[in-house]
């Protein structure tokens, strides 16, 4: 399951997106609703410019704001600025038709626009309004054609699910998976609750309140008088008649999942949002994101929201193993040796540890070797003169200046832990490591000494490059004050 998140476009959003690619979500999708928020291709332009990992695009584009050669240049542009980072997202029109008083455009006429906005991007010659147009773009304005940026559609019924399997790489929708498609992504509006805490607490209210109300939003477009069955609904349309009629959408849509207005204010209900929304404690969420995984989902589209947003509180769904038989075909990159050769000094340790987290890596292994070979001898990859810093330290250096990168030990041999200066560093190091193990739980990967059993004859040990070596490289004991010890040690 990959979880990505989603914002309203605007200037300040920017620094969302970079902070969402620090915390390793794979993409954020940003709404199309020009009556609402800023332009959508200004917004991802700026955001991949400050970003280099995280994948950026619009969910969802409404046909009918953009002629298709202008969307097509739009989409080439962002893909010159952000190369392989770009996918789309096309749907027939919620909030981006309807703030304007519109109906949502019908799906023939969606069809037709996603035909030709994939023609063009293939530098094909296509009729549009009775003329014919083509992407005339030169090699240093716009990638070269075709240009294969992957179209997900947004659907639900029948009508459009059948447009996203003959013309879609995948499909968007609310609600549920749907297992026919290899990309299915599902937007999911909340907030994650801290142990105990009340969804209607004031930040529950202000991080997911606007999740609520736009079922309210949701449901009066498609039939005004349905509200009446909601908590309150029948007071909400009441005071919407009291606009006039053709201004009412205006009032409907207004800072629509941004904040909640004093009209939509009485709303609130914590019981409601749980109802609702993806609302509830890490415990209750957790088991509705495998479910959804089951029922076919790939993606979480998550919304966070101001003024009390919280995208961090999406990470504890990010580490989920893949069941047997899932997620094949997904490979996790870690990076090995973080203790070893040229960042085996600390400043350099921490420019390597905290560039791999940047860059979204799944996580960081140091290396046990306390003996090296001399000489050299394959498949050992460190030369008798290389520096080497002790595991244990390393990982604590690169915990103290990290967040969210998983750190792991690989592979550590008990029989080259015994002599006494070794024996110093682990327990120092480990002393360190406990201090800070109750601040934050995170899932263990490190094999620890007690848990490693092969004897040094065993055949598995005898291929390790660690038990070939002849010579005892010099490893100090750990003095670092306890103040270097940061709680995200923890990921040990």
């Amino acid at each position: 399951m990959e979880i990505s998140c989603a914002f309203p476009p605007g200037p300040h959003v920017v620094d969302h997106i970079v902070e969402a690619e620090r915390l390793g979500y794979e993409r954020a999708w940003l709404f199309d609703s020009p009556a609402l928020y800023g332009d959508i291709w200004v917004i991802a332009a700026l955001a991949a410019q400050r970003t280099s990992r995280i994948a950026l695009g619009p969910a969802v584009l409404v046909p009918n704001l953009r002629h298709p050669l202008t969307q097509a240049s739009a989409i080439a542009t962002l893909e010159q600025l952000a190369p392989g980072r770009v996918a789309v997202a096309i749907g027939t029109g919620f909030t981006g038709r309807m703030a304007m008083g519109q109906t949502a455009l019908t799906w023939a006429y969606t069809r037709r626009y996603i035909e030709q906005l994939r023609a063009l991007l293939r530098g094909e010659r296509v009729e549009v309004d009775g003329a014919i147009v083509q992407m005339l773009h030169g090699p240093d304005f716009a990638p070269p054609f075709p240009i294969t940026t992957p179209i997900v559609i947004a659907a639900n019924g029948p009508n459009g699910l059948a447009v996203a399997h003959e013309l879609g790489d995948g499909v968007m929708t609310i609600g549920s998976g749907d297992p026919e498609f290899d990309w299915c992504s599902v937007l999911a509006f909340g907030t994650v609750l801290d142990a105990g805490e009340n969804p209607g607490s004031d930040r529950a209210l202000a991080a997911a309140g606007a999740a609520l109300t736009v079922v309210y939003h949701a449901m009066y477009e498609g039939d005004p008088a349905s509200v009446d069955a909601l908590p309150g609904g029948i007071e909400w349309r009441a005071r919407l008649k009291e606009l006039p009629e053709a201004e009412r959408h205006l009032a409907v849509h207004e800072d629509h999942l941004v904040r909640v207005t004093d009209r939509d204010r009485p709303l609130l209900d914590g019981d409601l949002l749980k109802a609702f929304t993806w609302t509830g404690e890490a415990g209750e969420v957790r088991p509705r994101i495998d479910a959804l995984a089951d029922a076919g989902a790939t993606e979480i589209l998550y919304a966070p929201w101001a003024p009390t947003s919280r995208a961090s509180s999406a990470r504890s769904w990010r580490w989920r193993r893949p069941e047997p038989g899932r997620g094949e075909g997904c490979v996790k990159l870690g990076l090995f040796g973080v203790n070893m050769g040229p960042s085996a000094e600390p400043d350099e340790l921490i420019t390597t540890v905290q560039a791999v987290e940047a860059a979204g890596f799944e996580s960081l292994w140091a290396g046990e070797h306390v003996v090296l070979p001399d000489p050299q001898a394959p498949p050992s990859p460190m030369a008798p003169q290389d520096a080497a810093l002790d595991r244990l330290l390393a990982l604590t250096w690169a915990a103290a200046h990290t967040s969210t990168v998983r750190l792991a030990t690989g592979i550590v041999i008990l029989p080259q832990r015994k002599s006494r200066g070794a024996r110093q560093t682990d327990r120092e190091s480990r002393r360190a490591q406990r201090r800070s193990l109750h601040v934050r739980d995170r899932r263990r990967l490190t094999s620890s000494p007690s848990s490693v059993r092969s004897a040094p004859t065993s055949r598995t040990a005898a291929r390790s490059p660690t038990n070939t070596s002849t010579r005892c490289s010099t490893s100090g004991t750990t003095s670092t004050p306890s103040s270097t010890v940061a709680s995200r040690s923890s990921r040990a």
